[in-house]
């Protein structure tokens, strides 16, 4: 299990950076979890970033977005990925 730092997420934009910091330093738990579920998607940022990265642990994402209008954009965004 993992256990998330002492430093909680702060309310002014920085989840996704504290989600990156905890996947980073629990990496081994993540070894035989290569597929990244990125629920709420948006534009698709949080997961490109994480396929992006040399070192990511995923290997593939998938991606659930249940607004019509950025699903749109998302599927646009991803079309040659």
């Amino acid at each position: 299990m993992i256990s998330p730092s002492s430093n909680p997420p702060a309310l002014d934009g920085s989840l996704e950076e504290w989600l990156v910091r905890q996947i980073g330093s629990n990496r081994d738990a993540f070894k035989n979890r290569t597929v990244l579920l990125d629920v709420g998607a948006y534009h698709g940022d949080f997961a490109r970033g994480f396929l992006g990265l040399a070192n990511s642990p995923f290997a593939e994402a998938i991606l659930f977005e249940p607004n019509p209008e950025n699903l749109k954009f998302l599927r646009q965004q991803l079309n040659g990925d």
